[in-house]
């Protein structure tokens, strides 16, 4: 799948189909078994319209053998006492068809199936009860054979709905995915033609800072164009990152080492907003992947984390490498982010409340800029929010 969006179109398209699938194969199974009951209960009823019920009480048992089943039959007379009358059932000896008039006569019911027997109830003017056993065994096999190629039918519609229902999601993200793709056409061109005259602003602001007065206006242009520009870069720096980082970039360095030199300059920055900094890396952890873009994800979750806890708030950051993946955590304590907007917060201009909005120099690209880098190296970024505190993960596989 190329990406989420596909995933669940897929995954909708599949359920969609099985459900519906699941429900017209029981239903018809269904319909076939009852078919298959009703069948035999018409022809006995029949038979005992056309022939009499004295022809399967022995009387005149010739004339039904012609209608190729078998059947048994016994009557409960008026003392309670039970006889087999006549048992042409294969297998199937007196005493079961005694034992089964029996259950039958505890549960009332005229008409049904026992075992592999279909049975009907006739009560005699004399007073006496008669039940036919009739044996269903042919008709429930069919129904299981019926039952097999539905499960053959089942399967094979699977592989074949699999198949279209991926190329149908391909079909069905591919208006999204050319808006996307214009949407960084965009961003990317954008960025470029913002940088010149930017450098321009800043270069003529430096130039005339020393020949005004009012060097506050000029403190806020600089300013403002400072801000301006981290953005330009920012949106440089995804564009350059959805476009460059392959496999061919990638090198095995020191993964702990690497994430130090990004860690040890926000020693000030927390020491400066009274934060308590905590650093916990295993040196000794190795990877291979894209160092720069990794010092790159590493530095954005720190800003990150820094730019969103209060004074006297602590941030953790910790590195660990396991059997089959390298690990790097960084907690804040701060306002917690709600589950609906664990995902959007990495989503590109993204940013999860007002109150954030104005922190420093946040454009809500950050985040998805890590997202991207993450993705790049095919491992995973989440979140989580408990007991006041924060938690970006990310987890590299090796």
């Amino acid at each position: 799948m190329k990406n989420k969006q596909q995933k669940r179109i897929f995954i909708v398209l599949m359920i969609i189909f099985t459900i519906t699938l699941v429900s017209v194969l029981v239903a018809v199974n269904i319909i076939n078994v009852n078919s298959s009951f009703r069948q035999q209960r018409r022809m006995i009823r029949d038979d005992i319209g056309f022939y009499g019920i004295e022809a399967f009480c022995g009387n005149d048992n010739q004339k039904i053998k012609r209608q190729e089943y078998d059947y048994s039959t016994s009557v409960v007379l008026k003392n309670k006492n039970i006889m087999v009358l006549s048992n042409s059932l294969k297998d199937t000896t007196d005493k079961d068809i005694l034992n089964m008039t029996k259950e039958l006569q505890k549960s009332g019911k005229r008409f049904g199936s026992i075992d592999n027997y279909i049975y009907l109830v006739r009560i005699l003017k004399s007073g006496n009860t008669v039940y036919i056993f009739v044996n269903n065994k042919e008709a429930l096999q069919n129904s299981k054979q019926f039952f097999i190629v539905s499960i053959f039918i089942f399967l094979l519609s699977v592989i074949v709905f699999t198949i279209i229902s991926y190329y149908l999601s391909r079909w069905m993200i591919k208006p999204s995915e050319k808006a996307i793709k214009n949407q960084k056409i965009f961003v990317a061109n954008i960025s470029h033609d913002l940088k010149t005259p930017i450098t321009i602003i800043r270069a003529n602001a430096d130039l005339i800072e020393n020949e005004v007065k009012n060097k506050k206006s000029i403190k806020y242009i600089k300013q403002e164009t400072e801000k301006l520009n981290h953005l330009v870069n920012e949106m440089l720096t995804l564009t350059r990152i959805d476009n460059t980082i392959s496999k061919e970039n990638f090198k095995n360095f020191n993964f702990g080492d690497s994430l130090f030199d990004v860690v040890l300059p926000f020693e000030s920055i927390a020491y400066e907003k009274g934060i308590k900094f905590n650093i916990n890396i295993d040196e000794s952890t190795n990877y291979f992947g894209n160092e720069t873009n990794i010092q790159k994800l590493a530095e954005i979750l720190i800003d990150n984390a820094m730019s969103y806890t209060a004074k006297g708030g602590i941030v953790d950051v910790d590195a660990y490498e396991s059997s089959k993946a390298v690990t790097l955590s960084v907690t804040n304590t701060g306002e917690p982010i709600s589950d609906e907007k664990k995902e959007e917060i990495f989503d590109r201009f993204y940013r999860e409340s007002k109150s954030r909005e104005s922190t420093g120099n946040h454009y809500g690209l950050g985040l998805s800029i890590a997202s991207t880098i993450v993705k790049k190296h095919n491992g995973k970024i989440s979140v989580e929010s408990k007991n006041g505190k924060n938690t970006f993960t990310v987890t590299l596989p090796k």
